[in-house]
């Protein structure tokens, strides 16, 4: 077996960067169904509404005021309980993680972490 030089962007693309299939919305917008990326900068979302339209959106750790599970009826995407991350205007954005409740709990500390190590 040869080992193989590997280019410094490949490495630090994907082993700095997290993704996860989550439905999100914004405040009371639409759900988008889509991808959570996790950078060393912050959080990085996609998606697209049933109906078509597709978004991107990024938020800087440094931006994020808490993050929590949310629970409350309107709170929730679908009935499930989601992962609430609110922005320093306090705007929130709603995440319903694809693979369960036990990702959800990985994601409130993978990014919590990261708010904490941005201050």
């Amino acid at each position: 077996m040869t080992d193989v030089a590997v280019p410094a962007w490949y490495e630090h693309r994907f082993v700095t960067t997290c993704r996860y299939a989550v439905v999100w919305s914004e405040e009371r917008g639409p759900a988008y169904a889509g991808s959570l990326a996790l950078d060393d900068a912050g959080l990085v979302l996609e998606g697209v509404t049933p109906s078509g339209p597709r978004a991107r959106r990024r938020l800087p750790y440094d931006r994020i005021r808490s993050v929590r599970v949310g629970r409350t009826p309107h709170e929730r995407i679908d009935r499930r309980p989601t992962l609430i991350v609110e922005d320093e205007a306090r705007h929130e954005l709603r995440l319903l993680t694809v693979e369960g409740p036990g990702v959800r709990g990985e994601l409130e500390e993978r990014i919590g972490s990261a708010v904490e190590g941005a201050r």
